[in-house]
């Protein structure tokens, strides 16, 4: 769905420089039973699966929901997890009096 403004001026509240085009999908009706339809060009982009478990946000603000598929969320995490473990070895390496917690409560360096 492209969203048409009436000049190059990002509307009010849009942020200037953000492709809006990428990341609208349309609207979805909530239904009786509180379940809605994900538009077909963002299960595409996503490769959004019948069958596929959603995780369910709250969005920063409180002013929405975000979805996110619960593998990507895993995996995302699992990067997150083998990246802090790698900056918690560079800190022990670095100063090994560090070694009780690399991750809370460091000492200053002098």
């Amino acid at each position: 769905m492209k969203l048409e403004t009436e000049s190059s001026e990002s509307p009010p509240g849009r942020t200037p420089g953000f492709d809006w085009d990428e990341h609208f999908f349309g609207t979805a009706t909530v239904g009786e039973r509180g379940q809605i339809v994900i538009p077909a060009d963002a299960r595409k982009r996503f490769d959004i699966e019948p069958g596929d478990k959603m995780l369910i946000l709250s969005a920063p603000g409180k002013n929405g929901l975000m979805l996110c598929k619960l593998s990507a969320m895993r995996e995302f995490m699992s990067a997150f997890q083998h990246a802090l473990a790698r900056v918690e070895q560079e800190i022990t390496d670095t100063n090994p009096t560090r070694r009780e917690d690399a991750g809370e409560n460091l000492e200053e360096q002098p």
